[in-house]
């Protein structure tokens, strides 16, 4: 935690893949809290065309044209990244370019005193000093494969790469940061979250 009493604080909900960072987002949120996804922003920022062509030129793949508009190929850029690190790498700084720029934005515009982003790659991007906090969260990686497994038909083998893949929050997370440990129920999760969010809220 850091010293910032009386500022507003632009606040990170991070973690791997499958470990319940939108459950908790939606938890913070009906709290009353602003928060932003980052996976939303980069939604919007695929509905610009001029985006989308210049993202595709990047990859050297070709957009598609869905009823007159032009589409992004989420297949064809997902085999153009997955298995390829300096590609992955270019386009991840490329898209978190304008990605940052927004949050910067909505940031600004918030009136609260907590301002809370879920944002799936932070420390992938080596953007975690961008924010006041980070809250990390943790799930047994059992749990998180069943999940993705069931959530979107993905083979258990591939989840692992994916899991593999990512950032590895166990042995490499700085100390500092807050941590949530997805391990129980709803309700007990709920609790946790609650907890943090007064913590912030009255201490920092």
């Amino acid at each position: 935690m850091t010293a910032n009493k009386g500022k507003k604080l632009k606040i990170a909900i991070t973690g791997g893949i499958a470990v319940g960072k939108s459950t908790i987002a939606d938890m913070i949120k009906n709290m009353g809290y602003e928060v932003f996804s980052a996976d939303a922003i980069y939604a919007e920022l695929l509905e610009d065309e001029k985006f989308v062509v210049r993202l595709s030129a990047l990859l050297d793949i070709a957009p598609l044209s869905v009823d007159g508009k032009v589409v992004f190929d989420r297949v064809a850029a997902a085999k153009k990244v997955y298995d390829n690190a300096p590609i992955r790498k270019k386009f991840n700084e490329y898209t978190h370019k304008f990605v940052y720029e927004r949050v910067n934005e909505l940031f600004a515009a918030a009136k609260g005193k907590l301002v809370f982003f879920e944002i799936p790659l932070l420390f992938e991007s080596g953007r975690q000093n961008d924010f006041d906090e980070v809250i990390v969260v943790y799930r047994d990686t059992d749990k998180r494969i069943e999940s993705v497994v069931e959530r979107d038909g993905k083979d258990e083998d591939l989840v692992k790469k994916i899991i593999n893949s990512q950032f590895d929050y166990n042995n490499k997370i700085d100390i500092r940061h807050t941590v949530i440990r997805n391990d129980g129920d709803i309700a007990s999760l709920d609790k946790k979250v609650n907890s943090i969010v007064e913590y912030l809220e009255t201490t920092i």
